[in-house]
């Protein structure tokens, strides 16, 4: 199938320190084939007087181009929507508000038959909805709500308390106490207290196994904090390498050399930055507590004594899940207000149960039980696994 791609790019403003900053909207990029695919499948019960959908053009948000992962996810779905015949109108939300109002309205004017949005700041997001509204046209907002688009994401809190969960049982099988171990969680206040409910929720859960540790529940840590007790120490790591590094690094200087080090990071790129400022710093008992996965992440939980786990909402699937709930929208189907990734904490007993030794995603977890009416719709994009 002949297939032909259009570019446009469209640069409002850019400031670089690590990380595009400001970036209005980028890189809007369309691909389209000279044929576009059928999808049928079995009928569903929200289905709304049809069970074939066709979809000719998708309007896709990224979260940050800039960041490798979020690039990797939003390549992802290109590739995914090229292979059926859908043309991709493309842009970079840039982990700005304004940025992404100013995507929302271009996207809009593309007339896609299906907005898909990743628009992480939260502030943003009710401005970004009323102009989806507006133009009646279906959306999807990834991760974080957006009013009038169905929400794929999870439970953050509940991810945090697994999560958590798990490290506190390897943490205490190592020997290590809750007197002689602190906790660096480097978070991301920027993207709202939403999101970084899985560090504070993972904190609690970690400290029911460390008794040592002052006792709080997650949703009791604000996003101002700074220390929790004597044994955790919170800092913006704004899930950006050289700025992880920095933070990591100073707060190193007021724990003593004897403690025993946990690193929680909110991305792969603070887990580097992290690994960075431990190794620079001569400390040698220390682990790190991932998120997402990228597939470096994943080979190091496979092969680094220190990367302990990783918070795991099997984010090289999201693409595919989002392109399945684009489907179940235009086939007219009632979605659930939120559409669950499947969670879990990859350690490193299951890490090669869904991966393969290169990182990737060899095969699907099982959909959450709220999901079931998703099953037809990803059968109809080829499954979840990324397209290859």
């Amino acid at each position: 199938m002949k297939k032909s791609v259009q570019t446009r790019r469209v640069l409002v403003g850019m400031a670089s320190a690590g990380m595009v900053l400001a970036l209005g909207a980028c890189s809007s990029s369309g691909s389209s084939s000279s044929s576009s695919a059928s999808a049928s499948g079995a009928a569903q019960p929200t289905a709304a007087g049809t069970t074939a959908s066709k979809i000719t053009s998708i309007a896709w948000g990224d979260a940050v181009a800039a960041d490798p992962q979020y690039k990797a996810m939003g390549d992802s779905f290109v590739k995914s929507a090229q292979a059926l015949g859908i043309k991709v109108y493309r842009f970079d939300n840039a982990a700005n508000g304004a940025t992404s109002v100013t995507n929302a309205r271009l996207m809009v004017q593309e007339h896609p038959d299906v907005i898909i949005d990743y628009s992480g700041i939260a502030s943003a997001n009710p401005e970004i909805g009323a102009i989806f509204t507006k133009a009646k046209i279906p959306c999807v907002a990834i991760n974080l709500p957006i009013p009038g688009c169905s929400q794929f994401g999870f439970s953050q809190q509940q991810l945090g308390t697994e999560v958590g969960t798990a490290a506190g049982k390897a943490i205490v099988a190592s020997g290590w106490t809750g007197s002689d171990t602190t906790l660096i969680d480097a978070w991301s206040p920027m993207y709202g207290q939403d999101v970084n409910y899985a560090q504070s929720y993972l904190y609690s859960a970690l400290a029911k196994a460390l008794p040592q540790w002052k006792q709080v529940s997650g949703a009791d840590i604000p996003l101002t904090t700074t220390n929790v007790g004597s044994h955790a120490v919170f800092v913006n790591g704004s899930g950006d390498l050289q700025t992880t590094n920095t933070v990591v690094k100073q707060a190193l200087q007021d724990i003593p050399s004897s403690q025993n080090i946990i690193v929680s990071v909110f991305n792969h790129n603070s887990a580097l930055g992290a690994q960075q400022a431990l190794v620079a710093a001569g400390r040698k008992n220390w682990v790190i507590i991932g998120s997402g996965p990228s597939a470096a992440e994943i080979q190091s939980i496979q092969t680094n004594a220190h990367w302990l786990m990783s918070a795991d909402f099997f984010f090289t699937a999201w693409p595919k899940y989002a392109l399945a709930m684009a489907y179940a929208l235009h086939a007219g189907a009632k979605l659930p207000a939120l559409t669950e990734s499947a969670i879990q904490a990859t350690t490193k007993s299951n890490v090669n149960t869904y991966y393969n030794s290169a990182g990737l995603l060899k095969s699907a977890p099982p959909l959450p039980a709220a999901d079931a009416y998703l099953a037809p719709y990803l059968a109809q994009v080829g499954g979840a696994v990324p397209t290859s």
